[in-house]
């Protein structure tokens, strides 16, 4: 094969190449040209008749093609120190959104202790406080009742000796429970009893000598009294109102109350056509209940709490 010599023109550098290969690659520069265009062919013999200096080409292109290595290591390194940059930049904005988690959920650590200890305070003061025994009031609250067709029952408490029981009738009177509720029981010479046409969901502890609590209420005519089933603690909403004296009663039944004004209205209730399911305790058949329309009360400003037993 016969070669030629070229000589590059962009670096000066002189080569052998193929004159039959119309693309070539400067192996110096790396310069790709073709042949016919870029370059001038030149006979070997006419070169070094002319004195034209191998060498020196040569040098040159080694020289360019050592720029261009640097350029490229200039440029690697420019594109190294970019990414280290950005690297310290996310580093540091790692570090930044660190540092404020840290503090957030620091505060929010604060904020949940704070919380926590102000919930464990009140339980222990609520814990503290349910031992203590309830301030009594010093005047005594006053129940009106008005029955239907018959006129109004005014009834008064006795706190300073039951104080839960009269809590437990002052807080249910306050809730609407004896409105539009009934008389269902009425037993001459014994009782009138009412609250039976509700129902609640928990009862209150007895209030009496054979529950171990001191009562020194006696149950005589027109004292009020809470009605309960054998279940000392069963009482709730239902009370009676004494038509007589009843002494087996006393230390067995929770009074707390008595009527001081309308025992006309429990008379002619007593003496009213009474229509009993039966004779011994005469329960009312439903269409004869007297009906308690309304029912108020006066705590002299005072706010009554209940203990209740639930179910």
């Amino acid at each position: 094969m016969n070669l030629i010599e070229l000589k590059c023109k962009r670096c000066g550098a002189i080569l052998k190449v193929n004159p039959n290969n119309p693309e070539i690659t400067c192996s110096y520069c790396h310069t790709k040209f073709i042949l016919n265009e870029e370059v001038t062919k030149m006979d070997l013999n006419n070169m070094e008749q002319s004195g034209y200096n191998f060498e020196k080409g040569r040098m040159r292109a080694q020289q360019e093609a050592d720029r261009q290595k640097r350029e490229e290591a200039e440029a690697r390194a420019r594109e190294e120190e970019r990414k280290r940059a950005e690297a310290a930049a996310l580093a540091k904005e790692k570090l930044h959104k660190k540092v404020n988690n840290s503090k957030k959920n620091k505060t929010q650590l604060i904020i949940i202790t704070a919380v926590l200890l102000v919930i464990f305070v009140a339980g222990i003061i609520k814990i503290i406080t349910s031992f203590q025994e309830p301030e009594i009031p010093s005047e005594n609250p006053i129940v009106t009742m008005t029955i239907e067709d018959y006129g109004d029952i005014v009834m008064e408490l006795y706190p300073q000796e039951v104080y839960n029981t009269v809590a437990n009738f002052v807080t249910l009177v306050e809730s609407g429970f004896y409105d539009n509720n009934a008389i269902t029981r009425v037993q001459k010479g014994f009782v009138i009893q009412a609250g039976g046409e509700k129902e609640l969901n928990y009862t209150i502890k007895g209030e009496f000598e054979s529950n171990g609590i001191e009562n020194n209420i006696k149950h005589e005519r027109g004292v009020i009294s809470m009605a309960r089933g054998n279940n000392k603690d069963s009482a709730s909403g239902q009370f009676f109102i004494m038509l007589g004296t009843a002494t087996y009663l006393d230390g067995n039944y929770a009074a707390f109350g008595k009527v001081i004004e309308g025992m006309d209205v429990i008379e002619k209730i007593e003496k009213a056509n009474l229509k009993c399911m039966e004779s011994n305790y005469c329960f009312l058949e439903p269409d004869s209940y007297f009906k308690i329309t309304k029912a108020t009360v006066d705590t002299k400003g005072y706010k009554y709490k209940v203990d209740k037993i639930r179910f």
